[in-house]
């Protein structure tokens, strides 16, 4: 059963927030749809920019939306260029006037979604599923991680026939809600088809701490801004 939840959402109130919040009375459909057009249109422009999440808070008529990524000078552009395009982008679709800032996220490599990013846009550069997935769970351990799985499905190594297969290390307990366990998810396009891979780590207690509170708040304006190295660590 703990495999056909998603781990995010059952530890909501145990040992993870909301990442969108806001109150309203009476129905909270448009609020959704509002929510759903943010992330589509974030999605659409940023790409394959490391982003682990995107909060939104909305209060009054403010709105303020936080994405945490691993590569804030990439979200910002050049001289705030990016985030100003996507500030507009997003006005226009939901119609409002919306702040956007930038946090940075320290450590990647624990991480779930960012994991699962790296390890799609690996597998479309034609690189062995099996070695990337083995470095990517070596980075991982080598991060202080209790545990880490990685699991690829679709047509491997262009077979014909699609399967799945997954590449566990440490402790992943699925069912204890109590540890906090990072969950991604991402696709990787290539020639052959689409192939899904799905990344859990298990994080220690000591290392659960908000993404605001582990990343560092970029301001739009701030051209010191410095993308980070994210990468494989050790070669095959």
């Amino acid at each position: 059963m703990g495999q056909k939840i998603h781990p995010y959402g059952v530890r909501i109130g145990i040992n993870k927030n909301w990442i969108s919040r806001w109150f309203v009375k009476g129905s909270a459909a448009d609020f959704i749809m509002e929510d759903v057009k943010i992330r589509r249109v974030i999605e659409k422009k940023l790409g394959r920019s490391q982003i682990s999440k995107v909060e939104i808070e909305k209060a009054s008529n403010q709105i303020v939306i936080t994405i945490c990524t691993a590569r804030p000078g990439l979200v910002i552009g050049q001289k705030g260029v990016t985030i100003d395009a996507l500030r507009e982008d997003i006005g226009a679709a939901i119609g409002k006037e919306v702040k956007i800032n930038v946090a940075e996220i320290k450590q990647p490599f624990l991480d779930g979604p960012i994991i699962a990013e790296m390890v799609a846009v690996q597998l479309e550069k034609k690189m062995p599923f099996r070695g990337v997935c083995k470095r990517m769970i070596k980075n991982v351990m080598s991060e202080g991680a209790k545990g880490a799985k990685v699991m690829v499905s679709g047509r491997l190594g262009g077979n014909e026939i699609a399967r799945k297969e997954w590449f566990k290390d440490g402790s992943v307990p699925l069912q204890s809600l109590a540890k906090n366990i990072s969950y991604g998810f991402s696709k990787a396009y290539t020639k052959y088809g689409v192939i899904g891979v799905k990344t859990w780590v298990h994080i220690k207690d000591a290392q659960v701490r908000p993404a605001l509170k582990t990343g560092e708040v970029v301001a739009v304006a701030d051209e010191s801004a410095t993308i980070p190295a994210v990468g494989m660590k050790d070669s095959e």
